[in-house]
Parts: structure tokens; sequence; C-alpha cells
């Protein structure tokens, strides 16, 4: 792996640091839905998605007119979230009869729920990470409006809305569309790509001491803010779970900083970066593979690998968690991306022809 001090623009105009960061940050996502043990994913999900919001405010284009701006995402992340929620409930509708949980769900509800845009409760049981997309998308279109505003008249409005989009599941028995709720807390950390991004896009990678301090504080505020609980109370923005906003918030930056360190001195890792690039295909698809990975083993293999090691291991007390990880995590990554090739040159071939 090659440690370099900067970076030049691609010709397709990517940056292979941030293609890194994604790829790293999507591994975790599918590696925080496998059979690890929960003392680990607290870890990952202290900061995995805060990651996410804040590439995206790297590349947020305030100058665009808004309908343009609004196309633009509409084209980027709801496109997609429907195409995967739309092909993810078809799915689900097909073999919900199979699963005593699936058919207890009305199957209207998450029908409606791809339109809700939410990942909590029962509206989206078909394909929960797609929570993101909405999110996402609503975080970024706050985020435009808000930048706008006077310089510290943004930053107070951020702040302030990070602040009620923290109370806000105590505050609501019920959840915003498209996420809105979750994106004022997301917001703060999109914000800190956005103002920040001339340093982050420019400026070579930290010391190895300065990121082993990050880590640090990384670990430490995860573990006081999650681990120290009894029973564990893992972080998950999803749900709105949180714990402590300021044990939070510095999880979740500091472990963002680390992975952008990290992503800037391993330039050289072509498949890291590819996965990276394909991040929302794999982010659509890998429940998907996960469910069919899950009938295989109960029903050919007769041996019940479930999603959470903790059963898995009351089940299989001998049942390695490396082994069981594996047998999600390579997968999961691997037919998403022949998936997504095949369908670009279906696509490729298609136009040829037309």
């Amino acid at each position: 792996m090659q440690i370099v001090a900067s970076e030049p623009v691609k010709a397709d105009g990517r940056l292979g640091w941030v293609d890194n960061a994604k790829g790293i940050g999507i591994i975790l996502v599918l590696l925080g839905h496998t059979p690890i043990p929960v003392a680990y994913k607290l870890f990952i999900y202290a900061f995995h998605m805060p990651l996410f919001f804040f590439i995206g405010g790297l590349f947020l284009n305030v100058k665009k007119s808004p309908d343009v701006f609004l196309k633009d995402k509409v084209r980027r992340l709801l496109l997609p979230y429907l195409i995967f929620a739309i092909a993810s409930y078809l799915i689900w509708l097909s073999i919900r009869n199979y699963s005593a949980i699936a058919s207890g769900i009305p199957a209207e509800m998450p029908l409606l729920g791809i339109f809700y845009g939410i990942g909590s409760g029962n509206w989206m049981p078909e394909n929960t990470p797609l929570w993101f997309l909405p999110c996402m998308f609503s975080t970024v279109c706050l985020l435009y409006l808000l930048v706008h505003l006077p310089k510290k008249l943004a930053f107070i409005t951020i702040l302030i809305c990070s602040v009620i989009g923290y109370n806000l599941p105590q505050w609501l028995y019920f959840r915003l569309p498209l996420s809105i709720d979750l994106a004022m807390l997301c917001m703060i950390f999109t914000a800190a790509g956005y103002y920040f991004r001339n340093y982050w896009l420019n400026s070579p990678p930290l010391s190895w001491l300065a990121t082993s301090g990050f880590m640090t504080i990384w670990l430490l505020a995860a573990w006081f803010n999650s681990g120290m609980l009894n029973p564990i109370h893992m972080i998950d923005i999803n749900n709105g779970i949180f714990n402590n906003y300021f044990l939070f918030v510095i999880a979740a930056i500091s472990g963002t900083i680390v992975t952008v360190n990290v992503a800037k001195r391993i330039l050289s890792f072509p498949l890291l970066a590819y996965v990276g690039k394909n991040s929302i295909g794999i982010l659509g698809l890998h429940m998907l593979i996960y469910l069919t990975i899950t009938v295989i083993f109960t029903k050919l293999l007769h041996f019940p690998l479930t999603l959470t090691y903790e059963r898995l291991s009351r089940i299989n007390p001998h049942a390695h968690p490396l082994l069981a990880m594996l047998s999600y995590l390579v997968p999961g990554i691997l037919l998403p991306l022949l998936l997504m090739k095949l369908y670009r040159t279906l696509k490729a071939t298609a136009l040829k022809t037309s």
C-alpha cells in the first residue's frame, strides 16, 4: 500500500481516498449486519453512518439553483432508493408466508413505508438499511437551505437542529417522513464535511501519532457511551438510539477522522476503492444476499445461522465468529458487485443495439 502526502483529482473527477473511505464505511455497514459479538458492533455503530453523512458534505454544491439541486439529489438518492425498495418489497411479498415474523406484518405496510421513508418499526422490513438514502436526501436538502444563511446564523441553526433531532425520538410518538428527524441530527456531520472540505480535500493525512490519538478518543467515547451501560445499549441512528449527545458526536467525528486519514494513506488499494464506488449498490443489495444465505443455512444445511452472534453461540457454542462473519461478509460484497457489473454490461449492450 502506497503512502502519499496528497492526491490529484483523477480524470473521472474522483478522489481515490474518498472512494477508499466509502469502501471502509460500507464494509463496516455489512460487518455490523453479520453475526459478530455486540461488544464489537458498538464501536462500528458509533461512527460508520456519520462517516457517510460527512462524505456527503464534502461535495455538496450549493451554487446550483434549487431546481437543479433537487433534481440531482432525486436522481442520485431517491431514484436508487425507489428501485431497491420496490424490488425488495416484491421479494419480501413473495416469501413472507415462510416467515412467522413477516407474515404477521400487513402486506400494505411496507408498501406504504416505501413512500414514508423510515427504517424503524415495520415500515421497511424488506430491506431496512435503505433508510439511509431518504435520510441523506433530507439531510442535504436541509443543509442546502441553511448554508445560504449568514455563516454564524447557519452554524447556530445547524447546532439547534442537531439538538432538536437528538431529542425528537423522546418528544414524538411517530417518525417524520423521509427520516427528516434523523436528518436534523445528522446534518451536523454533513455540515462538518461541507464547511471544512477545503482542509480535508487538500491537506495531507495526519501523522500516525495524531491518528492514533483520534482512534483512542473514538474507542473511549464509544465505550463510555454504549459499552459501559448494562446491558450494552448500542448506538442505532435508524432507531433513534444515541445515548449521550456529546459522546455520540465525539465518537462519530473522531471515528470519521481516523477513517479519512487511513483512507488517504492507502491509495494503492483498487479493490477497496472499487467497493467504495459501488457503495450504494452494495447498501441496497446486501441484506437480500444475507436473507438468501440465511435461508440456505437454515433450509438446506439445517443449521439455523442467524444475524446475531449471541443467538448463534447459544445454538452452536462451537461456531466461530470469524467463520460466521465471513459467511455473510464475502458474498455480501462480491455478489452485489457482480450483479451491478452484469447490469452495466447489459445496459451498455442495449444502448449499442438501439
